[in-house]
């Protein structure tokens, strides 16, 4: 949060730079969505709109930026209208859907149609294309409780190769799966995140040893379960 408000400072001075202006208020837009003020945030989102030369990919992700302020101010039938024309574009972006998904899940509003529209498209191949779209689809459902779910598209967005590695993957998704793990009661695959992210953050270390206390209570056993 503090980082957050501190970028205001910074980004508010690059809107204002003729030089930097579309790029600014392309990040402005959402920083001061997620640590500024609604208000503000719709009325930079509206000036990039307007005004921007940046290519159309760009007005498109700060127009998903624009549903959701729609939304937080309940006008949820617009913010919804909003999500399902981008969510209809031609041809099919996967990032933009991701991107709708990760508003929905933000705001916390059910997106139906585009949930059903993200689901169709990863079914139609694993591909790293798709990474980004199946971690959105899997943090829809984490939102919802829907645990399976959401592990089954978190592991399908995950890195295979560098699977728990947070230098190869959000660490904020991994911490979403080793969480949804948890939550199914695969406690051997969440410890085998908290090891690995230990190692960069040792606080964590406190959430491993926790969990194999919950594993081991569980088992009715204390062997067979520590990872150190």
């Amino acid at each position: 949060a503090l980082c957050g408000r501190a970028s205001l400072v910074y980004l508010e001075k690059a809107a204002g730079d003729p030089k930097f202006k579309d790029a600014g208020e392309f990040y402005l837009g959402q920083a001061c969505a997620l640590f500024g003020s609604i208000e503000q945030s719709s009325k930079v989102t509206a000036s990039f709109i307007a005004t921007s030369q940046m290519p159309q990919q760009y007005k498109d992700r700060i127009r998903v930026w624009q549903g959701a302020n729609l939304y937080v101010k309940n006008r949820k039938t617009d913010a919804m209208g909003l999500w399902d024309e981008l969510a209809r574009k031609q041809p099919e972006e996967p990032d933009l859907i991701a991107e709708i998904l990760f508003a929905c899940s933000r705001v916390k509003a059910e997106c139906p149609k585009v949930v059903e529209k993200a689901v169709a498209m990863v079914e139609t191949g694993e591909s790293k294309k798709f990474s980004l779209l199946n971690i959105a689809l899997g943090k829809y459902y984490f939102g919802r409780l829907d645990h399976v779910k959401a592990v089954s598209y978190l592991e399908a967005g995950r890195d295979k190769s560098n699977k728990n590695k947070i230098e190869s993957n959000d660490p904020v998704m991994l911490v979403n799966l080793a969480d949804a793990y948890y939550r199914t009661k695969k406690f051997s695959e969440a410890l085998e995140i908290y090891f690995e992210m230990s190692k960069q953050f040792p606080e964590v270390r406190q959430i491993q040893e926790a969990m194999q206390g919950v594993y081991a209570m569980e088992h009715k056993s204390a062997g067979d379960v520590k990872i150190n």
